[in-house]
C-alpha cells in the first residue's frame, strides 16, 4: 500500500465484495445448491474480510505516530549505502588494481 489516499477505497471495494459475496452465499442457500459451493462461497467471504481487516490495519499504521516519524526526513541530510566507498574497499583488499 503505497498511497495513503486511496486506502478508504480499498477497504469500500473490500466492504463491496464481501457484500457481494454474502447475497451470493444466500442465494446458493435458496435454491439449495450443493453444500461443496456454499463451503466455497463462505470460504471467499472469509478471505475478503480478512483482507479488509489487513488494508484496515495498514490503515491504522499510516495513522500512527511511528509511521509518521518513519516518514521525516533525515535531519543530518547523510546518505547511507550498504556498500563501501571505494577508498575503504581499496584499503581494504576488497578490490584489485589490474597491472600491466
Amino acid at each position: 500500500m503505497s498511497d495513503r489516499a486511496s486506502i478508504p477505497d480499498y477497504v469500500a471495494e473490500a466492504e463491496h465484495y464481501v457484500r457481494k459475496g454474502e447475497e451470493i452465499l444466500e442465494e446458493l442457500q435458496r435454491i439449495n445448491s450443493s453444500e461443496a459451493r456454499c463451503l466455497r462461497a463462505s470460504m471467499y467471504i472469509t478471505a475478503m474480510k480478512r483482507l479488509k481487516r489487513l488494508i484496515e490495519s495498514h490503515q491504522e499504521l499510516y495513522n500512527s505516530e511511528f509511521y509518521a516519524e518513519s516518514d521525516a526526513t533525515n535531519p543530518d541530510n547523510k546518505q547511507y549505502r550498504w556498500w563501501p566507498s571505494s577508498k575503504i574497499a581499496l584499503g581494504a583488499g576488497l578490490f584489485r588494481r589490474r597491472t600491466g
